[in-house]
């Protein structure tokens, strides 16, 4: 993953001037290997860094479906594979199916979700066949906490979670981050960027 920042803009497309002024034949902003459109920002926001969740988000995403169905391919062996309405291999089938098939939406869900932050507010898109944009003023947020599950540490992941002055309708965490702390530095010192802003006008 590529994390881009206005003090280091090493990935491509993003750097001190990468703003809402883009070209007319601009579709729109790519701020490190995440494709933002344009008409996101407003005139004068500059875009700080754009990630997505690791790719382990799709594991962690299927995680209650793959479990329960080894638990239920487990408990059908135990039993010998003796089953009364269907037979063994139809429920491994079926099972099987169901998991692949949760993969998949998980697969698809981590595509269409993206964390971006810039000098004005946070943005957390998401959404498979709809965008939902769930954006937060800097200077609303509260607090800021860094959280590591036993599930994301051995993977070097963690999860951002945001405490504001109204509690927005849905879950602004960024979750399953790789290298959270750098992440969450960045987001901090946004964010008293822009509180000293607030105050200097």
């Amino acid at each position: 993953m590529c994390i881009a920042t206005l003090e280091n803009p090493t990935c491509s497309g993003i750097g001190p001037g990468a703003t809402a002024e883009a070209p007319a034949e601009q579709s729109g902003v790519r701020a490190g290997n995440v494709p933002l459109p344009a008409e996101l920002l407003d005139g004068g926001e500059v875009v700080i860094l754009a990630v997505k969740p690791s790719l382990w988000f799709v594991l962690f995403d299927s995680l209650k479906w793959i479990v329960a169905g080894v638990v239920l391919l487990g408990g059908a062996a135990l039993a010998g594979g003796r089953l009364e309405l269907v037979s063994y291999a139809t429920l491994v089938e079926g099972t099987v199916l169901l998991m692949v098939g949760r993969i998949a939406v998980a697969l698809l869900r981590w595509v269409s979700r993206f964390y971006v932050l810039t000098n004005r507010r946070t943005l957390r898109i998401l959404g498979v066949f709809r965008a939902r944009i769930l954006d937060l003023a800097l200077t609303d947020i509260l607090n800021t906490r860094l959280t590591v599950g036993w599930y994301e540490r051995p993977v070097g992941l963690g999860s951002i979670r945001f405490a504001c002055k109204q509690a927005p309708e849905r879950d602004p965490t960024w979750h399953h981050l790789a290298r959270p702390e750098e992440v969450h530095a960045q987001l901090r010192r946004a964010i008293e960027r822009a509180l000293d802003h607030q105050h200097q006008a």
